[in-house]
This record gives C-alpha cells, sequence and structure tokens, in this order.
C-alpha cells in the first residue's frame, strides 16, 4: 500500500481512538488491513474468536477461582486450539495480523494477546493487553473478584512476577527489576503504533526499506508527534540513494529537536545531504 494512503489510514484510525470508538481488535485489524489483508477479514477473525471461546467454555468452571481459571483458559486455547507462539516463526510477517495468527495458530506475542484478550471477554472474563518492555501480556480478571493473572500470550501460560523479571532481563539485561510502570494497560492507539512499529523494524532488519518506509508512514499518520521516526526515514530512504527525501526528513527532525547540539548535528547531515543529492542531479 502507498505511503500516502497509510498514512491517511492511521489518521482517520488515530481520530476513531481518540473518539473512544476503537477497541484493541479493531487496531489489530487496521494493522493488518495496512499490510494488505482482506478488507473483508473481521467476520472470518470473529468466527474463529467464537471457536476458541467455544473449546475454552468447556474448561471452565464457574466456580473455579481466578488462577484456575486462567489456567485453564490458557490449557484450551493452548491444547485445543493450537494457539501458540512458536520461536522459529518469530520473524514471520504473519505473525502480526490476527486473522493469520486464527489460520495458522502462531504469532507475535501482541497478536496473539489480541486475540485472547477477545476469547477471554466472550468467556465474561475482564482482559487487557499490558504493554510490558518486549514482551506483551495479558491481564485477566473477573467482575467482582479480587487480584488479577498475567498471562504470557506467545507461551500461554500464567505468569508470576519472578516470571516477569525474566522476561524483562531478556530485554534489559541481568540487573533489570520490575516496575509498576511495565503493567500499564495499552489503548487502541498505543497497540496500533507498537504493532506498527515492530512491521517496520523487521522489514529494515530483512532487507526491505521500501515497506519500512511505509510503516513508518503509518505510524506517523498516526501519532505525528514522532519526531524521532524523520530520523529512521532519512536512514532508510540514505539507503535505497534518495538522498533529497533523506534531506527533507532531516528538515522535519531539525524542526523537531529543541537540543542545541543534535540541532546543529542533524543540520550539518542534512546539508551533506542535499550537496550529495545536487552532485547526482542531472542535467541537461
Amino acid at each position: 500500500m502507498e505511503e500516502g494512503v497509510l498514512r491517511e489510514r492511521a489518521t482517520a484510525f488515530r481520530l476513531r481512538a481518540d473518539a473512544g470508538e476503537a477497541t484493541l481488535l479493531d487496531a489489530a485489524l487496521e494493522v493488518a488491513r495496512c499490510g494488505g489483508r482482506p478488507e473483508h477479514a473481521r467476520a472470518t477473525v470473529e468466527a474463529g474468536l467464537d471457536r476458541l471461546a467455544g473449546l475454552a467454555r468447556r474448561r471452565l468452571a464457574p466456580s473455579a477461582g481466578l488462577s484456575a481459571a486462567a489456567e485453564n483458559f490458557c490449557a484450551a486455547l493452548r491444547e485445543d486450539g493450537g494457539l501458540a507462539g512458536d520461536p522459529a516463526r518469530w520473524n514471520e510477517r504473519d505473525g502480526s495480523f490476527v486473522d493469520r495468527v486464527l489460520e495458522t495458530g502462531h504469532g507475535l506475542p501482541i497478536a496473539l494477546a489480541v486475540v485472547q484478550v477477545e476469547v477471554a471477554r466472550r468467556l465474561a472474563l475482564d482482559a487487557e493487553g499490558v504493554d510490558f518492555p518486549g514482551h506483551f501480556l495479558l491481564r485477566l480478571r473477573r467482575p467482582g473478584e479480587a487480584g488479577e493473572a498475567l498471562v504470557d500470550p506467545f507461551a500461554v501460560r500464567p505468569l508470576d512476577r519472578d516470571d516477569c523479571t525474566a522476561l524483562l532481563r531478556r530485554v534489559e539485561g541481568p540487573q533489570a527489576r520490575t516496575m509498576p510502570g511495565h503493567f500499564s494497560a495499552t489503548t487502541p492507539l498505543r497497540l496500533f503504533l507498537r504493532m506498527c512499529t515492530n512491521l517496520k523494524q523487521r522489514a529494515a532488519a530483512t532487507g526491505d526499506p521500501l515497506e519500512a518506509l511505509a510503516w513508518s508512514a503509518a505510524l506517523l499518520g498516526a501519532e505525528p508527534a514522532l519526531v524521532l521516526e524523520h530520523r529512521d526515514r532519512a536512514l532508510l530512504l540514505e539507503r535505497i540513494g534518495d538522498y533529497g527525501a533523506a534531506a527533507r526528513e532531516l528538515a522535519a527532525l531539525e524542526e523537531g529537536v529543541a537540543e542545541p547540539g543534535l540541532r546543529d548535528r542533524v543540520r550539518r547531515r542534512r546539508q551533506a545531504l542535499e550537496a550529495q543529492a545536487r552532485a547526482g542531479r542531472i542535467v541537461h
């Protein structure tokens, strides 16, 4: 999909999210549409979610406590529904698209969490996504009951705080400690941004700068204040030899940064790219 179209779609989604008219599933489906998945995927996705809820319902005893309910919920999805992360497929593009996750049973933690949130809600469990650093989580509660259960949506199993610390240390090093802010509930807009960032980073790492630029455009459409996105875009454009466009991105970055030293460095690099663009121009 063209960058301009992606940016417009992302902007339209941001307005919906800001108005409180979007859910996590809406966000995930919008990411899938931006990635070229079918526009009619929602009906198929809803049917898949209903099927998984039916499988999980068989294991959930109404009288069970939250801990047992979380265990049975995970077991049903993992063993009966075939839903689980696969480390060997971590870098697959389809792992970010919720319709493909339901088809294959595999995906990134964030996409798997959206599926699990929707299934839990069909079972009268309160569920929300958790913006844990480096590894998205799921939180379950029961209406009217105290306490909560955290779930790793990739392994599809409940977690305790020691498990969460181990997950954090994989990302931030052996001295990392969990803090309350690590367990914040996500919003549809934040989920959209995190999924688009995953896809941008994957495309850049696998040698597809044009796709990375497209996802970058979606990020700026959804959150224009992401000033450093212009830096990433400049690097991607420089990689494909479009020095003039890279310079324009650095001009936008220059306007958005406040620290004088950084602004000077950006300006010098912009000027160098502008000179490189002029040197490569053919004049007839």
